[in-house]
């Protein structure tokens, strides 16, 4: 058994810097998932980086030698959309951001909608151009509510997969609009 610890009823495992080392398992991050596993203990993965669907990172990590399962790995993407889910269940959404946060947000039931969303989600991604930012401006004005998949104002390092990133965050992004909608 891996844990003596009466009290604790399982492990939360952060994915950056504790089982992986710039994109590749950290030393004994293998042999800790196959204990976990092999000993039947309650474990989860969490990540708060910019991935796609919990499948699409499980994949990439089995690449590098690291086998988790997909329904235990939970990032912000998974978090912003069961949340959401909760505020408004069957709700409709308009995202400034990644395919990742669209899938998320697709399996747990929104709609996406770029008239009359119930939320506008600023997330992190690569296509962004000013008129999107303005029609997510817009869509505020005219009542959506706005959510922040992740409100860091500037991340710099590397991620997990030893990706350079030396950008300001989408904080810096969601202040951007701050001014015109009122906040």
């Amino acid at each position: 058994m891996i844990m003596a610890d009466a009290y604790r009823k399982g492990f939360l495992i952060d994915l950056e810097g504790v089982l992986l080392e710039r994109g590749l398992p950290a030393p004994g991050a293998v042999e800790l998932v196959q204990r976990l596993q092999l000993a039947h203990q309650p474990h989860r993965f969490i990540s708060d980086q910019r991935y796609g669907a919990p499948r699409e990172l499980a994949l990439r990590l089995r690449r590098s030698g690291l086998r988790l399962e997909e329904g235990r790995i939970f990032t912000a993407a998974s978090a912003t959309a069961r949340f959401l889910a909760r505020q408004e269940p069957g709700g409709t959404v308009f995202v400034l951001g990644d395919g990742g946060l669209v899938q998320a947000l697709l399996r747990n039931g929104f709609a996406l909608d770029d008239r009359s969303p119930d939320y506008v989600v600023v997330a992190e991604g690569d296509a962004l151009s000013l008129s999107l930012l303005q029609r997510a401006v817009n869509l505020v004005r005219g009542g959506a509510k706005r959510r922040h998949a992740r409100r860091h104002r500037a991340w710099l390092g590397r991620d997990c997969f030893g990706a350079r990133n030396s950008h300001r965050a989408q904080g810096a992004l969601a202040r951007t609009d701050e001014p015109d909608v009122g906040v």
